[in-house]
């Protein structure tokens, strides 16, 4: 539960914790890029489902838990290259969007789905904030309205493959690769 930062030596110093739980893995933390002093991280825990986003606005040194996230095992975490204001989380229930820079989220997959849920990874479109690709532990998904419809992208991907990251081509945004227990996809 503790922020590390490294200075140009290459000394790590603790920065602080972003919560009394000890317990808490903080898997992606990101810049905003709006503002470079402003942090979001995800954070999920090992024992039990549980977790949340936390925001720092000075650099790492407090950080405030978001109420709409607090509880949700947050498992992926992505900003919108398009659009600073616009971040995407995956999480064991679900996929759910800010549109206001991480402070209220709103769940854009279906509530209760028992085959879009247990995100391990998100990626949005660098065009078209609208475009997101969730991964799955069994299987990817992808939307092309902002989550109002998924359609699941299988084809070519062997069944029940954990999708453990997303990365969409920066400068070909139609070529997008996916990293999966079964192997590595184009």
């Amino acid at each position: 539960s503790w922020i590390y930062q490294i200075d140009n030596s290459g000394h790590w110093t603790r920065l602080s914790k972003i919560s009394p739980s000890d317990s808490l893995v903080l898997d992606h933390i990101l810049f905003d890029e709006s503002n470079p002093k402003r942090l979001v991280v995800g954070a999920w825990r090992l024992d039990r489902p549980d977790g949340g986003i936390f925001i720092s606005t000075d650099g790492g040194s407090k950080w405030k838990s978001v109420p709409d996230m607090q509880g949700q095992s947050v498992r992926a975490l992505a900003q919108a290259p398009s659009n600073p204001k616009i971040f995407i989380a995956g999480t064991l229930k679900g996929v759910y969007r800010s549109e206001d820079g991480g402070l209220h989220w709103t769940l854009i997959s279906p509530p209760g789905s028992m085959e879009l849920h247990e995100i391990e990874s998100i990626a949005i479109d660098p065009v078209n904030p609208q475009i997101i690709y969730a991964g799955t532990w069994h299987l990817p998904w992808k939307t092309a309205d902002g989550g109002k419809t998924w359609q699941n992208i299988k084809q070519g991907l062997i069944v029940d493959s954990d999708v453990f990251s997303i990365i969409i081509d920066p400068h070909m945004p139609s070529t997008v690769y996916a990293s999966a227990c079964s192997g590595i996809y184009k």
